[in-house]
């Protein structure tokens, strides 16, 4: 691998740290518990467990249990038989709640651990006796941070709280939602009922009349404590389970025209006090689309190139299925296009997909009813053995088996063009005189509508191989593919001989390769294809000779550096100098060396804006007698770069090895 490489030396004052010392907190015990006030919204009390230490055991929770209980206490008297204490923790703060009645310490009366980090805790009260004080403990499951605390009477029920005063819902003519209705299940209570999933403890209740025999249902714009809803649809209060779904959209079917039905809405979880937010959206199923059936498929417009300057739109919305087991996904959905091939291969991208899923499929038949000749679930794909003239159907669906999608996309059939002019060994394209001094002389490929024209090396796919040739500048070439779109696993393959008659010298997987023997002055031949059996787009291959060994290939020729300057160099041809592992990161790769003398400040040498993979590592000693300072790896932003900043001792030399990850 080549590597060019700048690097930066500079000195820097070093500053003095200073140490924070909290004190604990006024209500680190039962006995100076902070009284809160109560009041019909939150009045909130700032508090902290920095600094706090444990009172009393921690308990069990919601399933969870602390080791520790770095406790703050509060106390209240109920002026409510309901009450809410809520708790929001910044984000390192995962809140837990013990109320307690009587006494310090008395009888645990609830607790609340539902979140698994900072945010809000709510512990729901009920059955307080007004008048009487209670206690609250608040701990970190698992640290310390600072929270605000209140004591607060809930809100009084939803209107919507029970069945019998259900909202009533507006049915949209479409999925657009234009019409939406909202709802929260704050303070809401529950309806026992075994026949839907999650713990029915806090539903609230909409209506609605039908206008067709399915609509979706979508709980749009959901906010609160949780987005885990369920809703259900039923012929009425108390009557016959229609649907019970725990994802936000759904579509319920077997409706009868005219008739009301209702839909309940509560939080899957069993833990209470949940103040979720929604909107409601009754929407119904479009007419199916035109091109439904494959007898109604619409005629696509084949492009000459692969720019796509031909679209057509589709939607899956309101479409039905055609059952086929020929191709993958649930084909419950499909709608049909169709194209007269213009060459025996297209190129066939669903472009601009939207909507409720843009996991779709397409197949390719030869008629309706016919021959599948493509089955993708890619957007993208090329489909081959085509008859010029011959006209095809293309079906579209989506891949899920839910049904009531939406999906939107733009169809276009592209052409590939034809194969380059170095598709065969007889067409290779020649390199340039290849200088020897390790300079590049790079070429660019395209291996799009590449043909196969010999059997491929290295357990690879020669389908779309081009092919270029060299005059040999001496024994050893280096062969390096760089700047590679589309599929990035390239093989490259090294001849010696005539088209027709040629011998393999090299088979390299890797995108870089060296080869040694050559004849000096002979012709060689390079094929260049992808590993697997995918089309790719461009690459630049570049051809060259080893560099001369660097100057500063050995410790006792290191390059004196100085504060702020910048140099450039390269690790090509250089030796491996058994320098120790410094800082765990091993110098097993070849290197190059820098030196300079330490003036008391904090160094720091940077190879960030290097484009390769490299490594710093710094000593002091002597050559061949080091002791590690320190070393770095892929530390520098974006990554692949490196950088060390670290105190140096007047009149000490240090030295700076350079080298790569592996090359």
């Amino acid at each position: 691998m080549k590597i060019f490489l700048t690097l930066l030396i500079c000195t820097i004052i070093t500053g003095i740290s200073s140490v924070n010392v909290f004190a604990q907190p006024a209500n680190n015990d039962c006995a100076s518990a902070v009284v809160l006030t109560v009041g019909s919204s939150c009045v909130t009390t700032a508090g902290t467990t920095v600094a706090a230490t444990e009172s009393i055991p921690s308990i069990t929770c919601a399933g969870f249990s602390a080791t520790s209980a770095l406790d703050v206490w509060y106390k209240f008297t109920a002026t409510s038989a309901a009450l809410n204490v809520t708790v929001v923790g910044d984000v390192n703060f995962d809140a837990v709640i013990d109320v307690r009645s009587g006494a310090c310490n008395g009888t645990n009366l609830a607790c609340a651990d539902a979140t698994t980090g900072g945010g809000t805790e709510v512990s729901a009260l009920t059955g307080l006796t007004i008048g009487n004080e209670y206690l609250v403990r608040v701990y970190d499951f698992s640290g310390t941070a600072t929270f605000t605390i209140c004591v607060n009477t809930p809100p009084l029920p939803p209107a919507n709280d029970v069945c019998a005063n259900a909202l009533l819902l507006t049915v949209n003519p479409n999925f657009n939602c234009g019409s939406v209705t909202a709802g929260t299940v704050t303070s809401a209570t529950g309806t026992a009922d075994a026949t839907c999933t999650g713990t029915e403890d806090d539903d609230v209740w909409f209506k609605f009349t039908a206008t067709a025999t399915s609509h979706k249902i979508d709980l749009l714009n959901v906010t609160g404590s949780t987005t885990d809803l369920v809703h259900q649809v039923l012929t009425a209060c108390g009557g016959t389970n229609l649907l019970c779904s725990d994802p936000n959209s759904s579509t319920v079917t077997g409706l009868t025209i005219g008739v009301e039905y209702l839909l309940r809405v509560y939080t899957w979880t069993a833990t209470t006090g949940q103040t979720s937010a929604f909107n409601v959206c009754i929407g119904t199923t479009p007419p199916p689309p035109s091109n439904d059936v494959c007898a109604n498929a619409v005629s696509l417009t084949v492009n000459t190139d692969l720019n796509c300057g031909t679209v057509t739109p589709g939607t899956v919305a309101g479409a039905t299925g055609t059952a086929d087991a020929t191709c993958t996904g649930t084909e419950d959905d499909d709608v049909w296009f169709k194209f007269t091939a213009t060459a025996t291969s297209h190129k066939i991208d669903l472009l601009n997909v939207s909507g409720s899923t843009t996991d779709l499929v397409h197949q390719v038949v030869t008629a309706c009813g016919g021959t599948n000749l493509l089955c993708s679930d890619p957007n993208s794909s090329t489909v081959t053995g085509l008859t010029i003239g011959t006209e095809y159907f293309l079906r579209v669906y989506t891949f899920t088996a839910t049904t009531g999608q939406t999906s939107a996309f733009n169809v276009c059939i592209g052409t590939n063009p034809p194969p380059p002019a170095n598709d065969n060994c007889a067409g290779a394209i020649a390199f340039p005189t290849v200088p020897t001094n390790g300079d590049c002389v790079t070429l660019t490929g395209n291996t799009v509508s590449a043909t196969q024209s010999q059997a491929a090396c290295a357990g690879s796919g020669a389908d779309d191989d081009i092919w270029f040739s060299f005059v040999a500048p001496g024994s050893t070439v280096i062969v390096d593919l760089i700047a590679i779109s589309g599929s990035s696993d390239r093989v490259h393959e090294i001849f010696s001989g005539t088209c027709g008659s040629l011998v393999s010298v090299k088979c390299s997987d890797p995108e870089s390769s060296t080869t040694t023997g050559l004849t000096t002055g002979a012709t060689y031949y390079v094929r260049v294809h992808t590993y697997s059996t995918a089309n790719s787009t461009s690459f630049n291959i570049c051809l060259k000779t080893p560099r001369p060994v660097p100057a500063n290939d050995l410790c006792s020729n290191a390059i004196a550096l100085s504060c702020g300057q910048t140099l450039s160099g390269y690790t090509d041809s250089s030796t491996l100098d058994n320098a120790p592992t410094c800082n765990s990161l091993s110098n097993t790769s070849p290197g190059v060396w820098y030196a300079f003398t330490g003036n008391g400040g904090t160094a720091t040498i940077s190879l960030c804006g290097s484009a390769f993979d490299t490594k710093l590592s710094v000593y002091t000693g002597t050559c061949g007698t080091f002791t590690c300072v320190t070393a770095d790896d892929d530390t520098c932003d974006p990554g692949l770069q490196s950088i060390v900043s670290f105190a140096t001792t007047p009149c000490i030399t240090y030295y700076v090895l350079v080298h790569g990850f592996s090359s």
